[in-house]
């Protein structure tokens, strides 16, 4: 007995390893963007806050500007380490690269033609018009800095170098946070601010990029032997970029809608209670991420028994489980709001926060789900239902946005609701595979 429990253990370090690399690079971020908040918010006021967070929201596209070529370098890099193809893994690496730069270079010339009619328009009630067209611009940029960026990131992760990835955000960001309150202090301009932040992005995509050449000991940098590479990429990033944009319906496209709808001061209430709410969304999800290579794993052992087989329950307990956190987080909302943004900021928008926690802590319940479905090989439903879910949150959110922010925390709940639908092909595929 005890030998097995050694033996289990021996077998799942490097997963808890790469999970707890994953957890910390999560975790930087938010930290210290949790604790710059209020001094922005003061600094910058509500207005210059509020545009500050429209950027970052453009920014938050993730895998969708690029059609998924980070995550669909890591799955490809992965595949090509594992036979020994190096060549191959470089030259896909390439082609991400060579993928995310077509689609910046489209997403910037866009930009540059409608930036302004946007802001005079849709983002009216977000400030001055040529500012808010400039925040637009920058914010977009950023994105493709990211996006070039996460093609290099995938690439680290899909030669298990977590660790690497994470020490870059661990050594990174407080950089980045140091240069920021400079900007503010110096500035007290949101341009300005946004500049420094893209310049940040540029020297980490560069480090990446280093990194990358010293795990692989070659250059990584440049163009693929031939398009069928890209379009390969393209390809298997399709059901990513997919799932993606049903995640930016839910923690992304609100924003915009609060920004239109509502202006830019409340937009500034609504993004600071949402940084608690993913925060916490961001941790277990980064945590739990090792699921989906774990079930991949058992799912092609065909003499394990019946019960090892039971990835259903096995996702309704961790469901569960994943239920604490979140809850913790509502019981100690007041005080933890209180402490953070202040008396009078608490008393004005605990209730907003609370909806939006409990919202969260029906989304948490799934994230189990998610990456069981992920390693049985159900990437098409799961993105089919995130999009499914996330025009169901929008559509109650901007329905319900008589009753001001309320409504759209009301609405969000709706995403997690839907999200529940990952246990019925589980349960389906779990039946099939005990009967085989």
């Amino acid at each position: 007995m005890l030998k097995n429990i050694r033996l289990k253990v021996t077998a799942a370090r490097p997963h808890l390893l790469r999970s707890g690399w994953a957890s910390v690079e999560a975790l930087v971020s938010p930290v210290l963007f949790f604790a710059l908040s209020p001094w922005l918010l003061h600094s910058l006021g509500v207005t210059g806050f509020g545009q500050w967070m429209l950027a970052l929201t453009i920014a938050g596209f993730a895998h969708v500007a690029s059609l998924g070529a980070g995550v669909s370098t890591m799955y490809a890099v992965a595949g090509f380490q594992a036979k020994g193809e190096i060549e191959k893994a470089l030259d896909t690496i390439r082609a991400g690269f060579t993928l995310a730069l077509i689609t910046s270079v489209v997403l910037m010339t866009c930009a540059l033609f409608i930036s302004n009619p946007i802001a005079e328009t849709v983002f009216s009630k977000m400030g001055n018009s040529h500012i808010v067209a400039n925040i637009l611009l920058l914010g977009v940029s950023a994105l493709i800095l990211q996006e070039i960026d996460a093609v290099y990131a995938g690439a680290l992760r899909g030669m298990q170098r977590y660790d690497l990835v994470a020490l870059l955000e661990l050594f990174g960001r407080p950089i980045w946070a140091l240069s920021i309150v400079i900007a503010t202090f110096s500035t007290n301009n949101v341009s300005v601010i946004l500049i420094t932040h893209n310049i940040y992005y540029l020297l980490r995509l560069i480090v990446r990029v280093r990194m990358v050449a010293f795990v692989f000991k070659k250059n990584c940098f440049g163009f693929p032997i031939g398009i069928q590479s890209v379009i390969n990429i393209a390809n298997f990033g399709k059901w990513v970029s997919l799932q993606s944009i049903g995640g930016i319906l839910f923690s992304t496209i609100d924003k915009f809608f609060v920004g239109w709808l509502l202006g830019s001061g409340e937009l500034a209430r609504y993004s600071i209670c949402l940084q608690v709410v993913q925060f916490s969304h961001a941790l277990q999800a980064s945590a739990l991420q090792v699921i989906t290579p774990w079930v991949a794993s058992k799912r092609t052992k065909v003499n394990l028994s019946k019960n090892q087989y039971n990835f259903f329950f096995f996702s309704l307990w961790a469901g569960l489980g994943s239920l604490f956190f979140p809850l913790l987080m509502i019981s100690v909302s007041s005080l933890l709001l209180r402490i953070w943004m202040g008396h009078s900021f608490a008393d004005d928008n605990i209730e907003l926060l609370r909806i939006l926690l409990l919202g969260m802590a029906i989304l948490a319940f799934t994230i189990p789900a998610h990456y069981v479905l992920l390693g049985l090989g159900r990437a098409k439903f799961s993105a089919i239902l995130l999009v499914v879910a996330g025009l169901f949150s929008l559509t109650f959110s901007v329905a319900l946005s008589a009753f001001g922010l309320l409504g759209f925390a009301i609405g969000r709940m709706l995403y997690g609701v839907v999200a529940c639908f990952y246990f019925v092909p589980i349960w389906r595929t779990n039946s099939e595979i005990s009967r085989s």
